[in-house]
């Protein structure tokens, strides 16, 4: 063969506008046989019913007036959505919100008192990296994310009867995962708060988030490698209840 002469394909230059596909390609997208055999436990969609509970009530004095009686708001009840994709090589993306409204006596039986309401709404973006089997069958993972917290009470219909607590920062965490059986499994993650302090002014906060959150959480396979059944425990000074279901793909 001529070297002053190679063949049309070595001549052929990259077309532009691939770089994105062989990025796809490094990071685990193909072959599919090498994805087969990974698992990729935080690709899902999560959907649950979620309960807050408040480490200090949550007053609000009808129509502002500090002489009417106040209103305490101790739980408040809504839902959380939490999407997660992983990598054939270990690392993820995901997105979480929890939306609630609080309640006084009955939540199930509406939230509202006298014209005042509250309610509590958080999310975040984040990126983590997992680590499969990291010691007898344990995996590993660190987190990383963007996030925002929002408090809201309203003393009577009207907007600018409102005060919001708002907090955004950053949060870096660390998490494990064992399976126990062929079906069930249990994860451990304590996401510790930056820049999201408590204001030492007690105008300026409606309530306390502390220094990190630990969220505990069971899962149950319902349908083969396709839905599961979660239940979690959230502690943050507000201790928060959910149970839902898990689409896994």
């Amino acid at each position: 063969m001529d070297a002053r002469h190679p063949p049309r394909l070595l001549r052929r230059r990259a077309r532009p506008g691939l770089g994105p596909l062989w990025l796809l390609l490094a990071l685990g997208l193909a072959p599919a046989q090498a994805v087969a055999e990974i698992s990729r436990p935080h690709s899902y969609l999560q959907l649950a019913f979620a309960q807050v509970v408040f480490d200090s009530s949550l007053s609000v004095h009808p129509d502002g007036d500090e002489d009417e009686e106040a209103i305490d708001y101790r739980r408040a009840i809504g839902g959380h959505l939490r999407a997660s994709w992983q990598s054939a090589v270990g690392g993820f993306l995901y997105f979480d919100y929890l939306g609630t409204d609080a309640c006084v006596g009955d939540c199930l039986g509406g939230g509202d008192a006298e014209d005042t309401r509250a309610g509590l709404e958080h999310y975040a973006f984040g990126l983590g990296w997992h680590w499969e089997e990291v010691l007898a069958g344990t995996g590993l993972y660190a987190t990383a994310a963007r996030e925002r917290r929002n408090v809201e009470k309203c003393e009577a219909d009207e907007d600018d009867a409102c005060r919001d607590d708002r907090r955004a920062g950053a949060t870096v965490g660390i998490g494990v995962q064992r399976p126990l059986s062929d079906r069930w499994a249990v994860d451990a993650h304590y996401a510790y708060y930056l820049g999201m302090d408590d204001p030492d002014d007690a105008q300026e906060r409606l309530l306390r988030i502390g220094n990190g959150r630990l969220t505990l959480s069971a899962s149950v396979e319902l349908v083969e490698d396709l839905f599961d059944g979660v239940i979690q425990y959230e502690e943050s000074r507000n201790r928060s209840g959910r149970i839902g279901v898990r689409l896994r793909f």
